[in-house]
């Protein structure tokens, strides 16, 4: 594991957790403790944690927000298992909303060419994937565009959900919550997944397995909305135990070379 990812998963720990010690750190990530301790001065320095007795503390605010390309570069592999399975969910006549997102634009690259669809979207990446699947028609949202997801925001976009009734909804979220529900990192991209929520059949929510039990800026909706969640086989079973009790389907996407998927 590359040290710029390690630190990563360092911070989302310790931002899921709030307080995390050195041990604790160091067993989770299979590196030694003078490994972590040296994460955590570059962390400290970078303001991002805070350093203390046999641990760390987050330092970022609730807020913050990962730049997309930065977003873009995490997780890929991870990503991609959660993104065929996704696809593979899709069938022939679907009219499928995909949110923003880039494990939903992993989504839109592992869609069958072959399928004739509707897909309604808000994210240029999406559409861009979509460009070169011919059967595929694509809606494109309106609005103001919002840089920091490369998405269209605001009552063009609201508008052009609330006219569309779809069989699925495939998203992602900056945070998966049994308390808070589904967060994301803007109020405006909330809103407007709150519109898709509303106009879909089935919701499939994609998300690595460090987005659950994250809490995020703005609330989108309590958890009780989603019908599938696809994550990683890094899951923890007891979250997984959690959401099932919520009557919540979690599937788990199967590692490379492993044909069946694993449905808990």
């Amino acid at each position: 594991m590359l040290a710029q990812e390690r630190q990563r998963k360092i911070l989302d720990l310790v931002s899921r957790h709030k307080s995390v010690p050195i041990s604790k750190l160091a067993k989770e990530l299979g590196v030694s403790p003078m490994t972590i301790r040296r994460d955590l001065t570059k962390l400290t320095e970078e303001g991002k944690l805070e350093r203390v007795y046999g641990g760390a503390i987050s330092k970022l605010p609730v807020g913050y927000e990962p730049p997309y390309f930065t977003r873009e570069g995490e997780d890929v592999h991870e990503k991609r298992q959660i993104a065929q399975l996704a696809a593979s969910m899709i069938q022939e006549g679907d009219a499928v909303l995909l949110a923003t997102g880039t494990t939903v634009v992993e989504v839109a690259r592992a869609i069958n060419p072959a399928l004739n669809l509707t897909v309604v979207t808000s994210s240029l990446p999406v559409a861009i994937e979509l460009v070169t699947k011919p059967q595929v028609k694509l809606i494109m949202a309106g609005g103001v565009l919002r840089r920091e997801g490369l998405s269209t925001i605001g009552h063009i976009a609201e508008f052009c959900f609330g006219e569309i009734n779809a069989d699925k909804l495939i998203t992602s979220a900056a945070g998966l919550s049994v308390e808070e529900g589904i967060t994301e990192y803007s109020n405006e991209d909330a809103v407007i997944k709150r519109a898709m929520l509303d106009r879909a059949r089935e919701v499939i929510v994609v998300s690595h397995h460090s987005k659950l039990e994250r809490v995020a800026f703005a609330s989108v909706a309590p958890l009780d909305v989603v019908d599938v969640i696809i994550t990683d086989s890094g899951v923890d079973s007891q979250l997984v135990e959690l959401y099932q009790e919520r009557g919540i389907q979690i599937i788990i996407a199967p590692e490379k070379g492993n044909d069946e998927d694993a449905t808990l």
